[in-house]
């Protein structure tokens, strides 16, 4: 009965010692899961942010494409009003003084002076002339 005894007390705590190394197996396989699970989490973190710092430069280049196609529009835009402006008025200033000449309003103070006073005063001249004979 001694025998049975010390056999089932020496069998009893050899199963606890195999529990127990076996829950410490246990333990460290579950520690080195979590690492594992840890790091492919920090890579795929990793992965994301390189990935949402490509959709942003993507975004700021298609941005600034925009930008500049909107500003050679708008140059372009202004070089074809100003061509359009200097083939519209190119002309309008001679017309303009030629007009005005033509009419009168613009004429040299010389010409006006010769045909204000002298054009006059030399037709009478040439009447009395021509009256005398």
């Amino acid at each position: 009965m001694l025998n049975v005894l010390c056999s089932k007390t020496l069998e009893q705590a050899r199963m606890e010692v195999l529990e127990e190394t076996e829950l410490e197996i246990m333990k460290s396989q579950q520690k080195e899961y979590e690492e594992i699970v840890n790091a492919e989490l920090i890579i795929a973190q990793r992965y994301e942010a390189a990935e949402q710092r490509c959709k942003e430069e993507v975004s700021r280049r298609n941005v600034q494409d925009k930008a500049r196609k909107l500003e050679k529009k708008h140059a372009h835009q202004k070089i074809n009003a100003r061509q359009l402006t200097k083939n519209y008025l190119g002309g309008l200033r001679e017309q303009a003084l030629s007009q005005l000449s033509s009419q009168g309003i613009l004429v040299a103070p010389q010409h006006r002076a010769i045909q204000e006073e002298v054009v006059p005063w030399f037709m009478t001249k040439i009447q009395d002339f021509l009256m005398e004979d």
